[in-house]
């Protein structure tokens, strides 16, 4: 399973994704600082589970939300 984390503060990224690394190797994990990264790899890695900050600059968690399901 593709997971991927979005988030735009490093420091809860970087956390995020410590905790999921107990999840690795079954499962692939893939942080992203921000919804326009996450939506460019979801062009080459479908996600099967994505856990998203709603607020954010530029692209906000619910408008990934919206652009992934439309993919």
């Amino acid at each position: 399973m593709n997971i991927f984390l979005v988030e735009d503060e490093r420091w809860a990224l970087a956390e995020l994704a410590e905790l999921f690394k107990r999840y690795e190797p079954q499962h692939q994990i893939f942080p992203f600082e921000s919804g326009d990264e996450a939506l460019t790899a979801a062009g080459v890695m479908h996600p099967h589970l994505v856990i998203t900050d709603i607020t954010m600059p530029g692209m906000d968690g619910l408008e990934l939300i919206e652009k992934l399901y439309q993919l």
